[in-house]
């Protein structure tokens, strides 16, 4: 294979042999005696050891600046070199990171879910003892939580006392603007209007009122008031697993415990199986419609809603008739044109 000098042996051979030549010129011109050829010797000779320095200096600074721009290039393709490593090592760290925070946010959600399952079986287990085992802490202590999660209506929930047209409303007692650990009973018509009260209160001595103790005093008040259906039919304890049946179901709407969150509102009457009364609406329970309370007489919506195919006409004929009562006498969030409110005093 044919071998290739360097760049800069081709220039040290090449220069060597013009200083050669050159020399050899002025000497030939010293031994060979015509002056013709002597001068045209020196001339030329004297020519080559001239170009022999600039072509010295050409090569060194040809050899410089090829060494400069090696040194350049080959610190350029380092720094190159150094930015790739520099930006896979950010990539990892930032894909670390991005795995760090993405474990961190769900150590957090699965922390929260699991503080709110918790929540949940204790807000179950509160709301089954209004049933199993009623007393004034257990009542106040489930409509106070019930309140803060805006699942019942700001005066209270109520229930039908059955075989009567009497409403039991529940609404936990407040003292100074704060829940005080007692339970205000309302007795009250269908429109809200009062017919007697009892307030389940602390007891001073240590001798609390059971529910026995208030549903007593509160039977002895419906019949005062002329109410009483008799001994037979009258079932004073059903009032609090209608209180729970109230609870339950706004709470399994609000958490989305049956499967799809449909929050109710907040709740002042369930006319089962399909009706629910809240502060401003009267929303069916088994499907998407709802009556805006301040809608009530603006069309009769008796007749439009009657006709439907789904509706259960008893359901809804109760729960019409209740809303239109309440709304009537500004017991409801909207207020009839025209109402005015009495002064608290």
């Amino acid at each position: 294979m044919r071998r290739t000098l360097p760049l800069g042996k081709r220039y040290t051979s090449i220069t060597v042999c013009i200083i050669v030549v050159g020399l050899g010129l002025l000497a030939s011109s010293a031994i060979i005696e015509n002056d013709w050829y002597g001068n045209v010797a020196i001339e030329f000779g004297a020519t080559l050891m001239l170009f022999a320095p600039l072509l010295i200096l050409s090569q060194a600074m040809e050899t410089r600046l090829r060494q400069f721009t090696e040194a350049q290039e080959e610190k350029f393709n380092q720094e190159i070199v150094k930015t790739n490593v520099n930006v896979a090592n950010l990539a990892s760290e930032v894909d670390q990171t991005k795995e760090e925070v993405r474990s961190v946010r769900e150590d957090i959600s699965e922390a929260v879910m699991q503080r709110l399952v918790e929540k949940r079986t204790e807000d179950r287990a509160l709301f089954d003892r209004i049933e199993n085992a009623p007393s004034r802490e257990i009542v106040a202590t489930a409509l106070t939580r019930a309140k803060d999660l805006d699942l019942i209506s700001n005066r209270g929930p109520r229930v039908c006392l059955r075989e009567t047209d009497v409403y039991l409303r529940f609404a936990p007692g407040m003292a100074f603007g704060t829940y005080d650990g007692s339970v205000e009973l309302f007795l009250e018509h269908q429109d809200g209007s009062a017919l007697g009260n009892v307030r389940w209160a602390r007891s001073m001595d240590g001798e609390e009122d059971t529910a026995v103790d208030v549903l007593v005093d509160l039977t002895e008040k419906v019949q005062a008031a002329g109410r009483y259906p008799g001994d037979a039919p009258y079932q004073a304890g059903a009032v609090f697993s209608d209180l729970r049946h109230i609870l339950d179901l706004a709470y399994d709407r609000a958490t989305g415990a049956s499967g799809i969150r449909e929050p109710i509102g907040p709740i002042v009457e369930i006319f089962s199986p399909q009706w629910a009364l809240t502060d401003t609406t009267l929303k069916r329970l088994d499907g998407p419609y709802d009556i805006a309370i301040g809608r009530l007489s603006e069309l009769d919506w008796w007749s439009h809603v009657i006709k439907k195919p789904w509706i259960d006409e008893v359901s809804f004929t109760l729960a019409f008739d209740t809303a239109k009562a309440l709304y009537e006498t500004g017991n409801l969030a909207p207020k009839p044109p025209g109402y005015v409110e009495e002064p608290p005093f």
